[in-house]
């Protein structure tokens, strides 16, 4: 293994993102709300980079706080991962909530960051039933494989 630490991360951050990415497009094809702020692809790009950087804090976060603790056995290694998939899969279902700020607006609405064509109607209820299970999901396997790839820490 010649990679070193950081490029791994970014390996991972990168397919991560693409993953979210492919998952988002295709749970918002179709969404006709999401003409007005550029299509649906453009709105599965933004709010998969926001989750794939709030994954990789997270993972992150999970690994400094197992190293600082010296819990780096395997272990703790796994109860890291899955703190880290427990908080993504909450922090992704709670999305729809923190997005709308009540009475028919969305917090970021009119701005480039805007996503809240992915939360009206129906796509806002099914999306944490969907979407927080399936990229927390992608979290485990992120933070499994990289540390399976660097047990030490």
């Amino acid at each position: 293994m010649w990679y070193s630490k950081n490029v791994r991360r970014v390996t991972a951050f990168l397919v991560y993102w693409l993953v979210a990415f492919g998952l988002l497009a295709v749970f918002l094809r179709g969404d006709f709300f999401c003409k007005g702020e550029g299509g649906s692809a453009l709105v599965a790009a933004k709010l998969s980079l926001a989750i794939a950087i709030l994954d990789s804090i997270l993972c992150v976060a999970m690994e400094r706080l197992l190293f600082v603790t010296r819990l780096t056995s395997s272990a703790f290694g796994w109860f890291g991962a899955i703190i880290a998939t427990l908080i993504m899969g909450v922090s992704v279902a709670a999305l729809p909530s923190w997005i709308y700020e009540g009475y028919g607006v969305f917090r970021f609405e009119g701005t480039w960051a805007s996503v809240s064509c992915a939360f009206t109607e129906g796509y806002g209820i099914v999306f944490p039933i969907l979407m927080a299970p399936a990229l927390a999901l992608a979290t485990f396997v992120k933070a499994a494989l990289l540390m399976l790839q660097n047990p030490k820490g």
